[in-house]
C-alpha cells in the first residue's frame, strides 16, 4: 500500500465514521449521548498527549508526518470542527 491508498482508505473510513454517527446520534437516549460525548472527549485527550511527542526524525522524513506543534494544531482544528461535522 502507498500512503496516498492508505489516505483514501481512511478518509472512507471517517466518511462511514460520520455518517454511522449521524444515523445513530438521534436515536441515543439522553444519558448514551453524554457516555459518547464523555468518549469523544477522552479520545481527543488521549490523541493530544499521543501528539504531544514528536515522531521519529526519519519516520517524519519518510513519510511527512507533522511534527508535535504541527500535529496538535491540527488535532485543535478538528475538535472545532466535529461538532459541525455530526450536524
Amino acid at each position: 500500500w502507498t500512503l496516498v491508498t492508505v489516505s483514501v482508505e481512511w478518509a472512507r473510513h471517517g466518511a462511514l465514521s460520520l455518517a454511522v454517527a449521524r444515523w445513530a446520534t438521534p436515536r441515543l437516549t439522553r444519558g448514551e449521548r453524554a457516555q459518547v460525548r464523555d468518549a469523544q472527549r477522552q479520545a481527543m485527550v488521549e490523541l493530544a498527549q499521543e501528539w504531544a511527542q514528536d515522531p521519529a526524525p526519519a519516520l517524519r522524513a519518510q513519510v511527512g508526518l507533522p511534527g508535535a506543534e504541527e500535529a496538535l494544531v491540527l488535532l485543535q482544528a478538528f475538535t472545532r470542527e466535529l461538532p459541525h461535522l455530526l450536524g
